[in-house]
């Protein structure tokens, strides 16, 4: 899948899952990461969530995960990542800058797994 609005669409399909597994973060992975080093813009986002998602796979990875707590947590994540990729398809770089800065801050204070 080297179409990068195939692998965009792919990746919100990703996302409308939930993310609830392992296997699911991975190959969300795996289209962010390639994403990151296609033509589109949004390049450093593709990576940031690339990067966020393989953390939370090994992370998860022989580690007890408090359910709730995890699908509450990718629900407000997965919302914050969909902000970022409407900024991406509207090219408004403004409001991507502060939907990245909310992801992160978000990620930081929810500590999943």
């Amino acid at each position: 899948m080297s179409d990068p609005l195939a692998q965009l669409a792919a990746f919100h399909s990703l996302l409308a899952q939930g993310l609830r597994s392992t296997s699911e973060l991975s190959k969300a992975a795996q289209v962010a990461r390639s994403l990151a080093q296609s033509d589109m813009d949004g390049g450093g986002a593709f990576l940031l969530f690339a990067l966020y998602f393989e953390s939370l796979v090994r992370l998860r990875e022989g580690t007890a995960v408090d359910a709730e707590k995890y699908e509450n947590g990718m629900t407000a994540l997965i919302r914050l990542i969909q902000e970022c990729l409407e900024a991406i398809e509207s090219y408004d770089p403004i409001t991507l800058h502060g939907s990245l800065d909310s992801f992160a801050k978000t990620a930081l204070r929810l500590q999943l797994p």
